[in-house]
């Protein structure tokens, strides 16, 4: 079977190109069909924040180069989005003369290969911008974005035109001295095609900062929290790192549920690997034993009703989960391993991998969803470290 779409618009591939990509990103695959409860929590806990995402700075970068465009001249508004798609992929190569070793940098190897770079920055970040209330009109797509700088670049035209035959008053020569702004202001006058680097000025984490913690979407959110206390901003997702107790009582209820999901879901996603290697005669002892210690320590008991009932999962979903959850509870390994395999059976009819020796082969070193869900922790991590550091001055 082959994956298509009908070519409306650049900006509907670039999501659909975005959505296969990130099926090869860990924490994005899905054998069981548990995505809904999964994103849920990570749009609770990270709002803005997406698994495609690197580094901090592109949260300044894409207003940047907005802001830019906003002064050049164009024919029409293809042209806007070709010129913007330009500067980002010129921006490639001063990020890594800047910063050779970083890592984080979108396009590094396209560069390498001297290509385009498939998956753009502005797309990737486009809607943790208008999540964190960076980009002015909440709705504002991409492409609208673009029709709106095509139309004040010739309304500057006609403003200009009109200049030299007579004195501007009023709303004309604001118009022709500031333009429209799309984006909330960073820093003006900054030349960030010469002079970027990876990392956040001051400056920089001070505005992505302010808009996580202060914006409609996100100010209630885990992000926000650990920015506004950087003391209990830790390594890992985990009851361990995490001090629960310090949350405020709406994310403590949600970070408490999921947790439990985590810890629950990966008991199916080992048996998943259990019956996938069985069915390829492949012995995975350290698989085997990560279901068994999941299994005797009771790692299924969680308020499953809670989780699907907030979640507003799907029905087939909230059947899988109730059914494993009651055959865990009575210690029923079959009706397990049957639920499973119906599960599959059921999200992927033809594709499935379980018990189909000769079509797939199983590899301990690659195994299936053998991690516990982070809800999208990680990226977070990263954005956050980064904000620190430019809040601290490390960068300048």
């Amino acid at each position: 079977m082959r994956i298509g779409w009908v070519d409306f618009s650049r900006e509907e591939k670039n999501k659909v190109t975005t959505i296969l990509k990130m099926l090869g990103v860990q924490g994005s695959v899905d054998e069981l069909g548990i995505g809904t409860i999964r994103d849920y929590f990570s749009n609770k806990f990270f709002p803005g924040i997406t698994v495609l995402q690197t580094r901090a700075k592109y949260f300044v970068l894409i207003p940047y180069i907005f802001s830019d465009a906003q002064k050049q001249k164009y024919n029409n508004k293809r042209e806007v989005l070709s010129w913007i798609n330009k500067q980002e992929y010129k921006l490639v190569r001063t990020l890594v003369n800047e910063d050779p070793n970083e890592s984080g940098i979108i396009g590094r190897r396209s560069l390498i290969h001297e290509r385009a770079v498939k998956i753009k920055p502005s797309t990737i970040y486009w809607n943790g911008l208008r999540t964190i209330g960076a980009i002015r009109v909440p709705e504002c797509t991409i492409n609208y974005a673009c029709e709106k700088v095509y139309l004040e670049s010739r309304k500057r035209r006609e403003i200009s035109l009109k200049a030299e035959s007579e004195d501007l008053k009023g709303d004309d020569k604001d118009m022709l001295r500031e333009g429209r702004i799309l984006f909330e202001p960073i820093h003006s006058g900054y030349d960030y095609m010469n002079n970027s680097s990876i990392h956040l000025k001051e400056h920089e984490a001070v505005y992505i900062h302010r808009l996580f913690t202060t914006s409609i979407q996100t100010k209630n959110s885990l992000m926000a929290f650990f920015l506004n206390n950087q003391e209990e901003f830790f390594d890992s997702f985990s009851f361990e790192s995490i001090n629960a107790s310090q949350l405020p009582d709406k994310l403590k209820h949600h970070y408490g549920l999921a947790r439990q999901f985590a810890d629950f879901i990966y008991g199916a996603h080992a048996l998943y690997n259990v019956i996938y290697a069985r069915g390829c005669d492949i012995e995975d002892d350290e698989i085997n034993d990560k279901f068994k210690k999941w299994f005797d320590e009771e790692g299924y008991r969680c308020d499953i009703d809670s989780i699907i009932s907030e979640s507003n999962c799907t029905r087939d979903t909230m059947v899988f989960l109730r059914r494993f959850a009651k055959c865990a509870a009575e210690r029923d390994i079959t009706g397990l391993e049957k639920a499973v395999i119906d599960r599959e059976r059921e999200k992927k009819p033809g594709r499935t991998k379980l018990n189909r020796k000769g079509v797939y082969q199983y590899d301990p070193k690659a195994r299936v969803h053998d991690y516990k869900l982070d809800y999208r922790y990680e990226t977070a991590k990263t954005i956050i470290t980064d904000i620190f550091a430019g809040l601290e001055g490390s960068h300048g």
